[in-house]
């Protein structure tokens, strides 16, 4: 019975998915990995901790981390007078065909995918969904080392407003 149920667990773990196209294993002692992802690796510069604020404006701080497996995860949050007033969820996959950004603003799915179209390795990566209301295109530059610009806008028509914000690399806080 033992090796029955093991023979079927064994033929369902490669069905389990985790939104990267990859499948998931979980055997212990052995790798099953995917291969590094090299859409991701080239967006190594936006990887830390990143804090920015307008004089009398908002403190905005974004957080991102690479897993090596063809996902980077990473959280914002927008505080004014030590209250959080947004934050979101974002999540960079390496697909088949695309490097996709999604977010969770404050933790609701968004139907918006905005699509890598752009990418100077270890300094510009562009993202865009000219389907989404606003923003269309979501840019991420490093100006210097510890310097990263996040610029969100309507895209390359010039719908909606610029916002755009430059964010100075912090140490990481937390356990």
């Amino acid at each position: 019975m033992r090796l029955r149920t093991a023979l079927f667990l064994s033929a369902l773990v490669p069905l389990a998915a985790c939104g990267t196209g990859y499948p998931v294993y979980d055997v212990p002692g052995v790798s099953f990995a995917p291969p590094e992802s090299e859409g991701l690796e080239a967006l190594q510069f936006m990887q830390g901790c990143w804090r920015g604020s307008e004089v009398n404006g908002p403190t905005v701080e974004e957080h991102f981390s690479i897993d090596g497996a063809g996902t980077m995860l990473g959280w914002s949050r927008t505080s004014r007078g030590g209250r959080v007033a947004s934050w979101e969820f974002q999540r960079i996959t390496d697909e088949v065909s695309d490097v996709v950004l999604e977010v969770w603003p404050g933790g609701e799915m968004s139907s918006a995918r905005f699509v890598l179209t752009d990418l100077v390795e270890d300094t510009r990566a562009v993202f865009e969904d000219p389907g989404h209301d606003f923003p269309k295109r979501i840019r991420y530059q490093r100006i210097q080392d510890n310097l990263l610009q996040i610029t969100v806008d309507g895209g390359p028509s010039g719908d909606g407003d610029v916002v755009q914000l430059t964010m100075a690399r912090v140490a990481c806080s937390g356990a």
